[in-house]
């Protein structure tokens, strides 16, 4: 374990599922790099470790397994089941020893939010390989299909052969990411370390290769066009090392356009806000994990003056919300003079006893902009909550609207 791992592992956090009494819960829940979710049995771990919080949650996942969840013949359907959801989960059972084989350690029941972090970066067991059946031949294309291909637009055809993949039939764990938001990097550095395992082999960021590199270092550019990701530096490896990272790059290039898609789809550039188009996909999917938590979910509705829905002016409003709120609300931009903060708090309250919003008021004050965004004129402010105001999360911003202006 190296400690730019177990760094990388803090910035982007671990979404972590406690399976039954873990005793767990209170500790991990203060960590602020740890999502957590709870599932009562076995067959509720595989609906959660299936469906993060949303599209933020952290890609790196821990199923944590409490003594005498699983009986004992359902191991195996489990621990399947969990790598068909999330291939790239690590499972974990509570003790000393793991219950079972193809589980990736075991966790004290003392352990905080390091420990997890630490167990997750420790290399899995080796799964026995499955037989391998030879595919079905194909048919050649009649003629006239051949002719079609043969019309396709030279644009659209590659002007030199792909990279060979490292591993054959493992891209499956790749697109995962790709189609989920996740880490893609991530997931192809692991099939590019098992396709060398002799070799250790690190992707560093562009401009910080002459740190890692070292007189005995293979090194291989990342690059795809004139993008450069970055550099793969390997101790043990050959040639091959070149064709990774070519291929590598195929990767990262999708990655990076789909990141750039989702912003242009999902932001407003005038505000720094995300758009309709995302808030109405978010509070669907807040309300929905409201419903099966018996929780709720607010909106908080910010009307402006036409004359202070500037640019500039929204911009610095949006700023500093987003600054204020916390990490599982969301600032959205849903009309020309008006901000939507939707308030969700997935994994309940942090204190107990403590009670939802109930006044809007308290988000005028947040809302109030610095000096670096010019003057604000008045604001009105209207709330409503999902199940009580609205039934549907759909409703919630007309009602919330009708509220404008009420104390």
């Amino acid at each position: 374990m190296t400690d730019r791992a177990e760094s990388s592992l803090d910035d982007r956090g671990v979404r972590v599922v406690l399976v039954g009494r873990t005793g767990l819960d209170s500790t991990l829940r203060r960590d602020p790099g740890i999502e957590l979710q709870r599932a009562k049995t076995y067959l509720d771990a595989i609906g959660e470790a299936a469906n993060p919080i949303d599209e933020h949650s952290p890609t790196a996942c821990a199923v944590i397994v409490a003594p005498d969840t699983i009986p004992d013949q359902e191991t195996d359907s489990f621990v399947d089941s969990i790598r068909r959801v999330a291939p790239r989960a690590r499972i974990f059972s509570i003790g000393e020893t793991p219950i079972s084989s193809r589980f990736h350690g075991a966790i004290d029941r003392q352990a905080d939010g390091l420990a997890v972090r630490r167990a997750m970066l420790k290399r899995p067991p080796r799964e026995p390989e499955a037989a391998v059946t030879a595919p079905a031949a194909i048919e050649a294309p009649p003629p006239e299909a051949m002719r079609e291909a043969a019309r396709e637009p030279a644009a659209m055809r590659p002007t030199s052969p792909l990279p060979p993949t490292p591993v054959h039939f493992e891209d499956g764990a790749i697109l995962s990411a790709l189609l989920t938001g996740g880490d893609v990097r991530a997931a192809a550095m692991e099939i590019v370390q098992r396709a060398a395992p002799a070799a250790r082999i690190e992707f560093v960021a562009k401009g910080r290769e002459q740190s890692h590199t070292t007189a005995h270092s293979m090194v291989a550019e990342v690059r795809h066009g004139a993008a450069v990701f970055g550099t793969l530096i390997a101790h043990g490896a050959g040639e091959e090392l070149k064709e990774y990272a070519a291929w590598l790059a195929l990767w990262l290039a999708a990655a990076a356009q789909r990141d750039h898609l989702r912003t242009a789809a999902f932001s407003d550039p005038a505000s720094g806000a995300w758009n309709r188009n995302y808030y109405d996909r978010f509070v669907a999917q807040a309300a929905t994990a409201a419903r099966g938590r018996r929780s709720s979910v607010s909106v908080v509705l910010i009307s402006l003056a036409p004359e202070s829905a500037a640019p500039a002016r929204l911009h610095g409003m949006v700023r500093q919300l987003n600054q204020r709120v916390r990490g599982t609300d969301r600032v959205c931009r849903v009309g020309n003079c008006e901000i939507a903060v939707v308030l969700d708090e997935p994994m309940g309250p942090r204190r107990s006893g403590s009670r939802p919003v109930e006044s809007a008021s308290f988000i005028s004050r947040l809302a109030a902009p610095g000096s670096e965004s010019g003057t604000i004129g008045p604001i009105r402010c209207g709330m409503a909550t999902f199940p009580w105001d609205a039934s549907e999360p759909g409703e919630l911003l007309a009602k919330a609207r009708l509220k404008l202006g009420e104390p």
